[in-house]
């Protein structure tokens, strides 16, 4: 199954880092670090029908290391 995540600009973001639960309050996961210039990830090799939690947050390289962005709220949705 796959799940499309997508989300909004984040001003001066270099990357975006998704995180997956299988539960609201369950333990967030990273998966994957995407462009800034993405809007989406697809996220495949999901069971069909299960719902899944992801939260987004924003990176910006900066001279001397990484700033990071608060995390989006939870959004779920069901793979297909």
């Amino acid at each position: 199954g796959t799940v499309t995540v997508g989300w909004r600009k984040a001003s001066r973001a270099s990357r975006y880092q998704v995180y997956r639960a299988d539960s609201r309050s369950g333990s967030y996961r990273y998966i994957a670090t995407v462009s800034g210039k993405a809007r989406s990830f697809r996220d495949s090799g999901l069971q069909k029908g299960k719902r899944y939690y992801y939260k987004v947050r924003a990176v910006r390289y900066v001279a001397g290391g990484s700033m990071y962005g608060s995390f989006s709220k939870a959004r779920s949705t069901a793979a297909k």
